[in-house]
């Protein structure tokens, strides 16, 4: 029997989570794409990011397992951080966390928007690029990504496709 998905508040005192998250799912990512990986800056980040009002930690019952943020603006919903612990990765969570947002987004007709580094495996969080997203061009390391109104209500296009490195 699986154990249930849930949210929590993240909170100051998930400073050191958020960055052990983050070290063990984006470091190789990083430094792949051509950056460095400074751990006093990084760890000033993960601090930040702890008391983002749109962060949360996932939970597995009642284990940590990863860090959530969906910022919500009038323009736009963006999926700005999914990361999860490697052992509970390719599990479905963050399919099933994040399923809902095309729905929420069709509701008020606003673009679903994500970011993702071009050299993560996790790029292939969506698999429907060519059907429901439109990828926009870029020289960075990263890659842009948003799902258009029309298709957030779409039931027959998957939301994101298979997530891989994140659920």
């Amino acid at each position: 029997m699986a154990l249930p998905v849930t949210l929590r508040a993240s909170r100051k005192t998930d400073a050191s989570l958020f960055y052990n998250v983050t070290e063990q799912t984006m470091r190789v990512h990083v430094i792949a794409a051509g950056g460095t990986w400074e751990e006093e800056g990084r760890r000033r980040e993960a601090a930040d990011d702890s008391v983002n009002p749109n962060a949360s930690v996932i939970m597995v019952g009642k284990v940590d397992v990863g860090i959530l943020c969906v910022e919500r603006q009038p323009q736009e919903i963006r999926l700005h951080m999914l990361c999860l612990l490697p052992g509970y990765q390719a599990r479905g969570i963050g399919g099933s966390l994040v399923s809902a947002l095309p729905k929420e987004a069709a509701a008020r007709c606003v673009p679903l928007r994500l970011q993702v580094l071009k050299v993560n495996s996790a790029k292939r969080f969506t698999n429907v690029w060519a059907l429901a997203w439109n990828k926009r061009p870029s020289i960075s390391s990263t890659c842009s990504m948003q799902r258009n109104p029309a298709f957030n209500a779409d039931p027959t296009v998957p939301a994101f496709g298979r997530i891989v490195g994140a659920g």
